[in-house]
């Protein structure tokens, strides 16, 4: 919510994003990856493959839709083995894009990705009604 009131989370967000992750975890289409040292969460990354409509060439695509490192463990290359892992989970089955959205009001985001080689490709515009 920092970023923007549309992140605003639910009272009961967390139980929600529990039952989520344990849907998640029962479908082969998801991956859902941790980084742990010392039995301490340090970061999360949660990807899924995706399905173009049939009128594109390419058919699927790797989607990353949650990634998180806890912030006092941010820049020690923790973000950069997740997202190594989810690449090479994208690429084990056969897909060649990985795809994410990023808030355009976190700098740091933005700039983690682009050191990583993501490009925009598309806006993503909303209007509250």
């Amino acid at each position: 919510r920092q970023l923007d009131p549309a992140f605003t989370r639910r009272p009961d967000g967390h139980r929600r994003f529990a039952h989520f992750l344990v849907e998640c975890l029962d479908n082969d289409i998801f991956v859902a990856l941790v980084a742990v040292e010392d039995d301490e969460v340090l970061g999360y990354a949660l990807a899924k493959e995706e399905r173009y409509p049939p009128v594109f060439e390419r058919s699927r695509h790797g989607s990353l839709f949650d990634m998180a490192v806890h912030p006092d463990r941010q820049r020690q290359g923790i973000g950069s083995a997740l997202l190594a892992a989810v690449e090479q989970w994208t690429r084990d089955r056969g897909i060649d894009r990985l795809e994410l959205r990023v808030s355009v009001h976190n700098p740091r985001g933005r700039a983690f990705w682009a050191r990583h080689g993501f490009e925009d490709y598309l806006a993503v515009a909303a209007k509250e009604l």
